[in-house]
């Protein structure tokens, strides 16, 4: 089988910041196509039932976040929606495609926009959190596997604050506050367990977290490095592959991506460190089947192909492609 998968980085254009590539199953890749219309697409979001491609535009001017419809070499922007904010970094949407967020990890600004058949209607929810001093930093704006609320991932405030969007407004509802200086950077859920997964940048950890009606409770904190390790990395990205019950999560300046088993109730043992395959990895992301790991080195500015052998290792890399500083990779 073939993979199609979109790649997104910092391209400083609106030319060819989100390219289009074909993924054999033997590891190697070709048919790449340039998707325009977006400067800086460093995230996207991707809506497979509707096909429909969201993508931050992460600039210092305004922020901006964009609606496609993904038809391969002829996408097409729908709608735009700018708002007050800066380096907007991160999209999340609801799986029924109706609500919109983004975090802006500069300024501190988060909104929570309506979408329509059309594209976006209207900011139904925005506050800037850099107030009465407070250094915030939103990092993820990621809705729940139900949609019925958003959770910010603030790496300044050591924090994940909840919003309940079942109401006729989104509202704020409750807050985590992690160990001061953690940095929290990437939250994800597992698929079917009532469990997340949390990285931190600044202490490079993952959180194992419980997860019940828009609240968390700490279950488990471990360290993404060799114990004897003291050089300066951090945290980045996590990835889980269900096929092999491993948790992968990124390392950018040790250029490593450390493993987890995932037991039956969504705790982790962890048993080994890889190499990336490159610098930087800011994103990493499993194929459908869990054959590859995909690793965004951003510093190498390249989408780097790791197999994935059965016992859920990654491999030496089998390719890559060159994409000016790689940020993001979905399979669609």
């Amino acid at each position: 089988m073939s993979y199609t998968i979109l790649i997104g980085g910092y391209n400083q254009s609106r030319f060819g910041g989100i390219q289009e590539l074909t993924l054999r199953n033997d590891g190697t890749l070709a048919g790449i196509t340039a998707l325009n219309g977006i400067m800086n697409p460093s995230y996207l979001a991707w809506l497979p039932e509707t096909r429909r491609l969201f993508s931050v535009g992460e600039n210092q001017g305004g922020a901006e976040l964009a609606l496609m419809e993904y038809e391969g070499a002829c996408t097409t922007v729908l709608s735009r929606a700018p708002f007050d904010g800066k380096n907007v970094c991160h999209v999340g949407v609801t799986p029924d495609g109706s609500l919109c967020g983004g975090a802006c990890y500069t300024s501190g600004d988060v909104t929570i926009w309506s979408v329509g058949a059309r594209g976006f209607i209207r900011e139904v929810f925005h506050k800037n959190y850099n107030r009465n001093g407070a250094v915030a930093h939103p990092h993820c704006m990621l809705p729940s596997p139900d949609g019925r609320f958003f959770f910010l991932v603030d790496l300044g405030r050591d924090c994940i604050d909840t919003f309940d969007c079942t109401g006729a407004l989104p509202a704020e509802k409750t807050r985590l506050t992690l160990r001061e200086g953690d940095g929290p950077r990437q939250l994800l859920f597992h698929p079917t367990l009532p469990v997340a997964w949390l990285m931190t940048e600044y202490s490079n950890v993952v959180y194992t977290l419980g997860y019940d009606d828009g609240g968390f409770t700490v279950l488990q904190r471990l360290s993404t490095l060799p114990e004897e390790y003291r050089e300066t990395t951090y945290g980045a990205s996590l990835a889980y592959s269900p096929h092999a019950g491993v948790l992968y999560a990124s390392n950018r300046g040790m250029e490593s991506i450390a493993c987890y088993h995932v037991a039956q109730d969504g705790l982790l043992t962890p048993f080994g460190i890889v190499s990336c395959g490159g610098s930087w990895p800011r994103h990493v992301a499993v194929t459908r089947d869990g054959n590859f790991l995909l690793v965004c080195n951003e510093h190498t500015s390249a989408l780097t192909v790791l197999p994935i052998d059965a016992a859920g290792v990654p491999g030496d890399p089998v390719a890559s492609v060159s994409h000016k500083r790689c940020s993001f990779a979905v399979e669609i």
